[in-house]
């Protein structure tokens, strides 16, 4: 209290804004009235002289006190509001950029795969005009390819879970889809090419050639050894003792994993940014929600096929990603997050 109170108050008030000392200056301007009635110098006292004891102002009422401290509160949400309103206003701003920046990183992803394309189309042809039927080119169009490489893909799935399917008698069953479908392939490809599928450029026709080595041994591992042991009448053990240098054709299912790496190696990956791939990836991931609602109240041993299926799917997708993007996938802002979530 006293003069010494008001200039306190004073000083205060000037550390907190024109709000703040607007309140305590009109505390002060009390305090400095209050304090000069109380200090008033009866006649014959001596203003220097420092021994006498100094009266005691009274305190600042209670009520005076909380009202100053509710104007205080009342100014500490004023600028906490300000400051809300300035950090809205900075993201309002802000956004419209990150979008735009995130549209022009991805129209250069899609931009990258056409102009990978334009380049492949620039290049020498890999194999001469085919001279088979033209209702055959779908053989070398753009869905076709992608069909062989999911079947693939596929097949050494199958390969790495065959247990599982030997377990639930579905190994032969697979095996004789995936080879058929082998077959089907190699015919469709030899009708359009013709001699030029085994005849050309060693890297071209090499490939080719695995292909008939894998259906070759496939048709002599799974379908001729059953039969000449039909035919022979020898039991299992016996069929399996007269041709058991056939045995050495089961190593060409391996080989079948030659043909995933040369779909990754020399396939086109444009047409994973495609809007169809797009809507299949969703129906996919749709599907393995319900996939797994169904888990909880379903009990069935197939289930670990399934995932894996779906696990194989997602597997083929980052790798096109990877292949596509390069090395740009781990750093590209647009789709950072949702990368690295894949």
């Amino acid at each position: 209290g006293g003069p010494n109170g008001a200039s306190s108050l004073a000083r205060r008030g000037s550390r907190l804004g024109l709000g703040g000392t607007v309140v305590l200056r009109s505390a002060a301007m009390q305090l400095s009235q209050r304090g000069q009635m109380q200090y008033t110098l009866l006649p014959g006292t001596d203003c220097d002289d420092t021994d006498e004891p100094q009266p005691k102002s009274p305190p600042v009422p209670l009520e005076v006190l909380r009202e100053e401290r509710g104007k205080l509160d009342e100014l500490e949400q004023d600028v906490l509001t300000r400051l809300e309103n300035f950090n809205l206003l900075w993201e309002s701003r802000r956004e419209p950029l990150a979008k735009e920046l995130e549209a022009v990183q991805s129209q250069k992803v899609k931009l990258d795969a056409d102009i990978i394309f334009a380049e492949q189309l620039l290049k020498e042809p890999e194999m001469p005009e085919p001279p088979g039927p033209p209702y055959l080119a779908w053989v070398e169009g753009s869905i076709f390819p992608v069909v062989s490489n999911v079947i693939v893909a596929l097949n050494l799935a199958s390969m790495i879970f065959s247990v599982q399917l030997e377990h639930l008698g579905l190994a032969d069953p697979v095996d004789n889809i995936f080879l058929v479908w082998y077959i089907f392939e190699l015919g469709a490809k030899a009708a359009y090419h013709q001699r030029n599928l085994f005849l050309g450029k060693l890297q071209i026709v090499s490939w080719n050639w695995l292909d008939l080595m894998i259906v070759l041994g496939g048709i002599l591992d799974q379908w001729l050894m059953a039969m000449i042991a039909t035919l022979s009448g020898a039991g299992p053990g016996g069929a399996a003792n007269a041709l058991g240098a056939i045995k050495f054709l089961r190593f060409l299912r391996v080989l079948r994993i030659l043909k995933f790496v040369r779909a990754v190696l020399e396939g086109d990956a444009s047409w994973t940014t495609h809007p169809p791939f797009e809507i299949f990836m969703s129906g996919v991931i749709a599907m393995n929600a319900v996939v797994m609602s169904l888990e909880l109240d379903v009990q069935w041993s197939g289930w670990v096929i399934v995932e894996n299926a779906f696990m194989l799917v997602y597997t083929f997708e980052l790798i096109m990603k990877l292949k596509l993007q390069g090395c740009t996938f781990f750093y590209n802002i647009g789709n950072l997050i949702w990368n690295y979530l894949d």
